[in-house]
């Protein structure tokens, strides 16, 4: 199989987002989720998981 997909990196003007396709066990099934990193220029750093079932709300359907 796959060894995993290379992470998304999005540079902004304060902070840089990776965004990682994780496959998360549960018993026998494999769901895949969306790990998003994101790092501000303080040092700070959030972290979230998305189902990747749900879309990506970061591209969202409104343009730019």
């Amino acid at each position: 199989g796959h060894r995993g997909k290379v992470p998304e990196i999005r540079t902004d003007q304060d902070t840089i987002t990776f965004v990682l396709t994780i496959t998360v066990r549960e018993g026998r099934e494999g769901t895949t989720a969306k790990l998003v990193l994101r790092c501000d220029r303080d040092g700070g750093i959030q972290a979230s998981i998305r189902p990747a079932s749900l879309g990506d709300p970061d591209r969202g359907t409104t343009g730019s």
